[in-house]
């Protein structure tokens, strides 16, 4: 299996979620980023794919999707049929096309109504890009507090990201990061253009090349004033544990890629069953708690059936001969958060 092949198929599960890790990516974004506003209506003639939206909100609601795109297909720019979007392509096929993006922006979503965007091929002027400075403005609330360690507030870290992840006219990601003890603490923020801010926090214990302990806490995480999780850790030696939360509110988008062209960007597999059980997909691991090992072995030198071995786990090829079932969209998401438990 390629290296780029490899890559993409641990990143296409991170995308899905809509969060990332420290470590996704890292360097990519700089060689490879391209950030379109559609300011005109596309060419129906170069449709390239499409996506879907729902939330339990009514409302100018921010989303951000990942999807992958076939060699050849997305040679130029690409563009959505919604005005308030932004494309950041993360890495290229050999002939130069889009191979896989990051497509964040706004729609006016119905209530628990399906809302589909259309991807096009097509190049728009490039609007003024949101920036980490504008988060500062913004001045977004968190804390992670890990009991007699002490506690990290994203106020304090605000003037110096370690990164921008993306940057775009409608949204722009930024990562901050601060040592406790033995601990890192990250906060990954994502400002919209309408205000609303995303945090993921994550914190690990230890670095894969020193040797470390446990740690014994009790953990609190406030995101926006809320207490979004609280709980007494044992967080063991070279793990991670994540949670997330909103400022400005929850806009509860939920999104759903179109899996029949997915798989035929051969980016995944193409698999020959593709009708997959509802008691199958009943059974996934779909709601995540930290330090749960989710759908993982937890000692990946058993030998036997394990549900994450092959291409792609279970639940990915789950959700891809589903049709992005919403059991199977909700066990990649788990899972993903599970992976460094």
């Amino acid at each position: 299996m390629n290296s780029q092949f490899k890559l993409f198929l641990k990143s296409i599960q991170i995308l899905i979620v809509c969060g990332f890790s420290s470590q996704t990516f890292a360097g990519v974004i700089k060689s490879n980023a391209v950030t379109i506003k559609v300011v005109a209506a596309p060419d129906p003639n170069g449709q390239i794919s499409s996506f879907q939206l729902t939330s339990t909100q009514t409302g100018f609601l921010p989303f951000t999707i990942g999807m992958g795109f076939k060699k050849g297909d997305a040679p130029g720019g690409i563009v959505l049929d919604i005005p308030d979007g932004q494309i950041v392509v993360m890495k290229k096929w050999s002939d130069g096309s889009a191979k896989h993006a990051i497509i964040s922006g706004h729609a006016n979503l119905l209530v628990n109504q399906i809302k589909t965007i259309h991807v096009f091929r097509g190049v728009s002027q490039v609007a003024a890009n949101l920036t980490a400075a504008q988060i500062t403005v913004a001045s977004p609330g968190a804390t992670v507090t890990l009991g007699s360690l002490g506690s990290v507030t994203l106020s304090s870290l605000l003037s110096a990201p370690i990164r921008t992840f993306v940057s775009g006219p409608e949204m722009v990601e930024a990562h901050y990061m601060q040592k406790i003890s033995s601990a890192l603490v990250f906060f990954h923020v994502r400002l919209y253009k309408n205000g609303r801010v995303w945090i993921r926090t994550s914190v690990e214990n230890g670095f894969i090349d020193a040797v470390g302990t446990d740690l014994n806490y009790a953990a609190s995480v406030n995101i926006g004033g809320t207490i979004v999780y609280s709980a007494s850790l044992t967080h063991y030696n070279h793990t991670r544990w994540t949670v997330e939360g909103w400022v400005g509110g929850d806009p509860q988008v939920t999104q759903k890629l179109n899996t029949t062209y997915l798989v035929s960007s051969k980016l995944v597999p193409n698999y020959m069953m593709r009708t997959p059980t509802s008691a199958a997909l009943s059974k996934l691991y779909q709601s995540y708690i930290p330090n749960e090992n989710g759908g993982w072995t937890p000692n990946m030198g058993d030998t036997g059936y394990q549900e994450q071995i092959g291409l792609l786990p279970i639940w990915d090829s789950l959700y891809v001969t589903s049709g992005a079932d919403s059991r199977a969209f909700n066990s990649v998401t788990a899972n993903a958060k599970a992976l460094s438990s």
